[in-house]
């Protein structure tokens, strides 16, 4: 019959036929098979109101090695996008816990790489890059102050200000407000007489 000549005709230009249990199990009646591409022959039972015989077949043929390679860039990149993502956890986290360590410059570095995996969220960890800026400026100034450097303390702070996403603003300028204070006693001290109880 017409089917029977189909598949002599496949096997003929060089189709070969794979196992019949695999066919099977892709609800196929067979499947014949070259270097490039792929025919499925398919039973199907006649429809009511159909004509024609109980069984008839239908058959496709596509290019399974494009499919294949296809499936397999698929599957490359969803790994690839799998392990981007677990190692940009991993930065954040790394990143998260630094910064509660006080280790700035290996927070910032961690929060950089997050940035390099998923671009995308950079606006986010720039923010959190720019937090970690102004703790720097703020712990030198400290740092300035208690060593009495108070124009570098200043300076410090003054670098801190000029962060745009500021969440210690006041606080900043609250510190530099006592600094310019200290700082004017400091120089009125060598020509004013002060009642230091009252100070």
């Amino acid at each position: 019959n017409q089917l029977n000549k189909l598949k002599s005709e496949l096997l003929n230009s060089g189709y070969k036929k794979i196992q019949a249990t695999d066919a099977v199990a892709r609800g196929l009646e067979s499947v014949y098979r070259n270097s490039l591409y792929e025919v499925n022959f398919k039973k199907q039972l006649k429809e009511s109101g159909e004509e024609g015989a109980d069984i008839h077949y239908s058959f496709f043929i596509y290019n399974f090695k494009q499919v294949e390679e296809r499936k397999a860039e698929a599957e490359r990149l969803a790994r690839e996008a799998e392990e981007r993502e677990e190692k940009y956890q991993n930065a954040v986290q790394r990143a998260e816990s630094a910064y509660y360590q006080k280790q700035y410059a290996v927070a910032k570095q961690a929060y950089n790489e997050a940035i390099i995996l998923k671009p995308e969220n950079e606006e986010i960890l720039s923010d959190k890059i720019a937090d970690i800026d102004i703790n720097v400026f703020c712990q030198n100034a400290d740092n300035f102050f208690k060593t009495k450097q108070y124009q570098k303390a200043k300076d410090e702070y003054g670098k801190a200000l000029l962060i745009k996403q500021n969440t210690k603003i006041d606080e900043i300028k609250s510190k530099i407000k006592e600094i310019d204070a200290f700082m004017l006693f400091l120089k009125e001290r060598c020509y004013r007489k002060y009642d230091y109880q009252d100070l």
